[in-house]
């Protein structure tokens, strides 16, 4: 269940714990539609506590705040992610993925052309963080590869 019930998580899959393997997630998409009072995170994916990403693809997918592909919710987290690719997604918060309460870590995998907005509903921020990845706690990366990633300055 959500932490709260009038927030959006997870455009398309929504799970206590999650394990992803050889998939496919297109222009999946989170928002809330009562106001910027309200969270929507993770556009192709949420997982409480726990997700694992191996070998999957997420292309335009879209959440209001954290996570435009993938988000990890609540304390202790993690966030692990092997031999996939992020192209063209887009968040307030990490365009690509986001984890807001601890780790995050990226072996092999490619982010290219996503972005990080800085705008999260009615809320405009001074700009996005993270135009791949955005973590309140550590980033481990190995063999990684970025490319024309950004996060924007909101004006």
């Amino acid at each position: 269940m959500a932490p709260y019930s009038d927030q959006g998580y997870g455009g398309a899959v929504y799970a206590e714990s999650v394990t992803v393997s050889g998939s496919n997630f297109a222009s999946n998409s989170v928002n809330t539609t009562d106001g910027f009072l309200n969270t929507a995170d993770g556009g192709g994916v949420v997982g409480v506590g726990y997700a694992r990403i191996v070998g999957s693809t997420f292309a335009g997918n879209r959440a209001k705040d954290l996570g435009g592909a993938v988000a990890v919710l609540d304390d202790p987290s993690l966030l692990k992610v092997e031999d996939s690719i992020f192209r063209d997604n887009a968040a307030a918060f990490g365009g690509a993925l986001g984890n807001d309460s601890s780790a995050i870590e990226v072996e092999r995998s490619e982010f290219d052309s996503n972005t990080a907005t800085g705008i999260s509903g009615g809320l405009v921020h001074d700009a996005g963080q993270g135009g791949a990845i955005w973590a309140a706690s550590s980033v481990t990366l190995r063999d990684a590869t970025f490319d024309g990633n950004t996060a924007a300055l909101v004006e």
